[in-house]
């Protein structure tokens, strides 16, 4: 992950888990973090078609493996891949969660 890209950049400085690997320092993203960065993928004009399903399908099962999710948090960072990216990625959250279909 590079960090010329704000949602990247804050993502590796605040909301990483490090862990250590033998020399290595692996930088893990928290959950809502990494339903960040797949919804910025998902919404991405920069993904080839052949990705983007993966992306959604990564996208729903990261929102299905824990349900106390933060959503400031989600919110905050939504908002770091466009204005008003928080507003929706929460609201894609909850219709994920409520087994509403979703179109990215």
């Amino acid at each position: 992950m590079k960090d010329g890209f704000p949602l990247f950049r804050e993502i590796v400085q605040k909301y990483c888990i490090a862990l250590q690997a033998k020399k290595y320092t692996i930088k893990v993203p928290t959950i809502e973090a990494a339903i960040a960065l797949k919804f910025a993928a998902s919404i991405s004009p920069n993904r080839s078609d052949e990705n983007k399903p993966v992306d959604n399908a990564d996208l729903l099962k990261l929102v299905r493996v824990k349900l106390d999710l933060d959503y400031q948090l989600l919110s905050l960072l939504g908002d770091l891949i466009y204005k008003g990216g928080g507003k929706e990625l929460v609201s894609i959250v909850d219709d994920i969660l409520n087994g509403l279909p979703v179109n990215l």
